[in-house]
């Protein structure tokens, strides 16, 4: 095929290496933050002529200038399409080296570097499908060769994606690894300022995160490695171009600038990406200009490093100087509602009983919902574990912590799984639904009538126990006893619930059926209470839980309390 041949153009190229160190002075942290600051930037002797930036320009009047006020430099090419054509359009195959050659050496000079790094804006088509038509095949091999000969005469060129690639199949996966040998890659991911704005704090910044998480991965699934990639952010007031569009006022903009700042930084930490660019800073038509540009920029830069410019001083009130957008996590942590934490040791120990971690995630969910929701008592807690080992282990508890070991349940979460017990009874306490009708009551006998139930007598009442009050079916015809408070006979032996009477029945029945009711009823307010409690979930990486009523007693039913 004419693409597999055309890949194979550098072959005879020695493949560049890894990236090494960053020339010419340029900061070695990681990622590089890179800001565009050329001319046609207003401000950029105000803003960015200063040390800690590094400034992306194409000529040969701004670079020195930034340079000599502390800035460092590198050289953005503006109109790749000089150099290779277009898709529809592509140049000369033979005339792309002496290109290639001519910006290399534009951008050392421009750059005061001798390995300069390039900014290549920006690749057409990178979400076009293959199999390419000759026109977009040659193209692609345009950009291969002049990438591969800038690498080969010691530059560095990052190359400007503007649409998602498309990464869908081998062959247009290989061209993207085979650029990725001489280019870094860098997606181009832009907001609407209004529509993240909407969203406020932590659920527009999250939003931010797994969108930049989102356009990396594309790449990084198909074998780039992230030492290959970075993204540019985009900070235009152009309407329809991605940034502000026309969000006022200011205060909401800064606030939309300050969360991409810090969605960038964890982003960039979290999967070690090379390079984070800014872009929109210029004027190249009427409706770019705006004066409140330099502030926004400032709060950029402040945002990402508080020495870089003093943004409180030129914001004033307009500047919200919280920078908590819910990211960051305790160590250990999770996921943190409200003061609750959910600790990856949590997670693990549910998981280990349940055998799924996303069950475990989704029940560790719950239980810091019904946490923030309802206070328990320690000592409430250890009041029902005596509660369950009289009634389900005769008193015995070393019958069980063999049976919590043989259900891969730590003593821990044992009690965890208690406390959420209590709290669900507490909850369901407030909950309030209709009485249920006879008929539905019969219809409960009816259906159960194979329960266990025995009779006992309370005071001069007579009335029905149904499974699982073991205690009370441990007692021998006859016998008395005060249990949870309750001084009691058992009269006669157990047997089916169906085989006494329904008059004697009758109370238990409701009770049953009504504890059913209020069960359905709690499963739907968890539900409501996790959808109303996603805003406020932060969470490691921003992988968040579903919601989902998940009873842990499903796996240990020993520890249901009534």
């Amino acid at each position: 095929m004419l693409l597999t041949a055309l890949l194979a153009l550098g072959a005879g190229v020695a493949r560049a290496d890894a990236p090494g160190p960053l020339p010419c002075g340029l900061p070695q942290d990681q990622p590089l933050w890179v800001d565009y600051a050329d001319g046609m930037v207003p401000f950029w002797s105000t803003i960015f002529a200063r040390p800690g930036i590094v400034g992306a320009a194409s000529n040969f009047i701004v670079p020195p200038q930034l340079r000599a006020k502390g800035a460092k430099t590198v050289y953005f090419d503006l109109y790749m399409n000089n150099r290779v054509g277009t898709p529809s359009k592509p140049a000369d195959p033979s005339v792309v080296q002496a290109r290639a050659d001519k910006l290399f050496d534009t951008a050392a000079s421009s750059s005061g570097c001798a390995t300069p790094l390039v900014a290549l804006n920006e690749l057409s088509g990178a979400n076009l499908p293959t199999p390419w038509t000759p026109t977009t095949t040659q193209y692609r091999a345009n950009v291969l060769a002049l990438v591969q000969r800038l690498a080969e005469r010691g530059a560095r060129p990052f190359l400007l994606l503007p649409r998602r690639p498309y990464v869908h199949d081998e062959s247009a996966d290989e061209w993207w690894r085979q650029a990725a040998q001489y280019a870094d890659l860098v997606p181009e991911v832009y907001f609407s300022g209004p529509s993240v704005s909407e969203q406020g704090a932590v659920p527009g910044s999250r939003r931010l995160r797994g969108t930049m998480r989102t356009r990396l991965e594309d790449l990084i699934q198909i074998g780039i490695p992230t030492s290959r990639l970075g993204m540019m952010l985009q900070f235009s007031s152009t309407r329809g171009a991605g940034g502000r569009e026309g969000l006022q006022p200011l205060s909401k903009w800064l606030d939309v600038v300050k969360w991409e700042a810090l969605a960038a930084k964890q982003v960039a930490g979290e999967l070690k990406v090379a390079t984070v660019w800014s872009w929109g800073w210029a004027a190249f038509n009427p409706s770019g200009n705006d004066p409140d540009k330099p502030t926004v920029a400032c709060t950029y830069l402040w945002t990402r490093d508080h020495s870089l410019c003093d943004a409180p001083a030129l914001a004033g009130p307009q500047l919200d100087q919280s920078l908590d957008v819910g990211a960051t996590l305790p160590a250990g942590t999770v996921c943190l509602l409200g003061k609750t934490r959910l600790l990856g040791s949590d997670v693990a120990a549910i998981t280990r009983m349940v055998g799924d971690r996303e069950v475990a995630f989704s029940a560790g969910f719950a239980h810091a919902v019904l946490v923030e929701a309802k206070p328990v008592a320690t000592k409430d807690v250890l009041a029902a574990e005596r509660t369950v080992i009289l009634d389900r282990f005769r008193g015995g508890r070393a019958a069980y912590l063999a049976a919590l070991a043989r259900a891969k349940v730590t003593l821990g979460l044992a009690r965890t799984i208690l406390a959420d017990e209590l709290r669900r009874q507490a909850v369901e306490r407030t909950l309030h639904g209709a009485a249920p009708t006879a008929g539905e009551l019969q219809d409960w006998y009816a259906t159960h009538a194979a329960t266990k139930a025995r009779a006992i007598r309370v005071k001069k009442t007579t009335t029905l126990v149904l499974a699982p009050a073991d205690r009370v079916f441990a007692l021998r015809a006859g016998r008395k006893a005060t249990i949870d408070g309750v001084r009691l006979t058992a009269l006669g032996e157990a047997g089916p619930l169906g085989s006494f009477p329904f008059v004697l029945a009758a109370p238990a029945v409701r009770a049953a059926l009504v504890a059913e009711l209020k069960d359905a009823a709690f499963g739907t307010w968890v539900r409501r209470r996790e959808n109303q409690s996603m805003d406020g979930l932060a969470c490691a990486h921003d992988a968040l839980p579903k919601p989902a009523t998940i009873d842990l007693t499903d796996w240990v039913p020993f520890l249901a309390l009534g």
